[in-house]
């Protein structure tokens, strides 16, 4: 399936850095990412680095330690076909 993309990227002048330009070009490209896995069908998610774990101490952990329990959550669910 081919699908066209048009984007146009904020014009600054020299030295010039507009906040409000780069949130808007920003908030563009997610809607365009948004739009395309709309139409390509289930959105894929992509875990590098994780370690495979599957438990956690809720009263002691780290981000590291949740982030390997969420990518291995990803990895099993992507292995059933539930998510893409």
């Amino acid at each position: 399936m081919a699908i066209a993309v048009t984007l146009q990227l904020p014009q600054f002048k020299d030295g010039e850095y507009d906040p409000a330009k780069m949130r808007r070009f920003v908030e563009e490209v997610e809607r365009l990412v948004r739009s395309l896995n709309s139409r390509l069908g289930s959105e894929a998610y992509t875990v590098t680095n994780d370690t495979p774990d599957r438990e956690f101490d809720a009263d002691a952990t780290s981000t590291g330690e949740l982030a390997d329990v969420l990518g291995t959550l990803i990895s099993d669910l992507q292995s059933k076909n539930i998510i893409g």
